[in-house]
């Protein structure tokens, strides 16, 4: 008989919860003091960025979110995760093959 996988949940307030109540408005000092609590809820992973927040942190907040993503990765001990739109990545706009291919590494990297 196989083993089974435990089921492992995701959390993704520090990309969702702020996309939906705060119009993705939180910067980085925002977050940080939540971050221990988040970490050690016992979640699988901890999905950290998603369309919305790479492009709003672009335009309104100005801040990086390459150093955002490096920035919680480093100080979470759960492993971290993105999303992005397929091919049109973080806008609605369609981008080429290897603008997307160098995306995802950057992401792996950002990730570690």
């Amino acid at each position: 008989m196989a083993s089974k996988k435990p089921f492992e949940m995701i959390d993704v307030t520090l990309r969702d919860a702020h996309q939906r109540l705060w119009s993705t408005r939180m910067t980085t000092p925002h977050i940080y003091p939540a971050l221990a609590d988040i970490d050690q809820a016992g979640y699988g992973y901890i999905n950290i960025l998603g369309g919305a927040v790479f492009d709003v942190m672009v335009r309104f907040l100005r801040e990086d979110p390459w150093k955002r993503m490096q920035f919680l990765s480093k100080h979470l001990k759960t492993p971290t995760d993105a999303l992005t739109r397929g091919q049109s990545i973080y806008t609605f706009e369609l981008f080429p093959d290897d603008v997307v291919s160098l995306n995802i590494e950057l992401l792996a990297q950002s990730l570690g």
